[in-house]
């Protein structure tokens, strides 16, 4: 869901409106779907650990180098 790329054609009709309605409301927030996801589950006490994929070294260092929001910056589910 925080890639803005395509999901697969075969992808259910449900899951490409829900990913396009949320990159929408995130565009419309001026919040970046990366830094929003990784701060989700760096802020969730139910999650001991996490792992992220990258396709580059670009990637992976703009991953390491993100700087979270607070949780005053966006209103995440308790």
């Amino acid at each position: 869901m925080a890639s803005k790329n395509s999901l697969r054609p075969d992808s259910p009709h449900e899951l490409v409106t829900l990913k396009k309605e949320y990159h929408k409301k995130l565009d419309e927030n001026n919040l970046d779907p990366i830094v929003v996801a990784i701060s989700f589950v760096t802020r969730n006490e139910a999650v001991d650990h996490f792992l992220f994929g990258v396709d580059s070294e670009k990637q992976l260092k703009e991953i390491l180098d993100l700087e979270m929001y607070r949780e005053e910056d966006v209103a995440f589910p308790k």
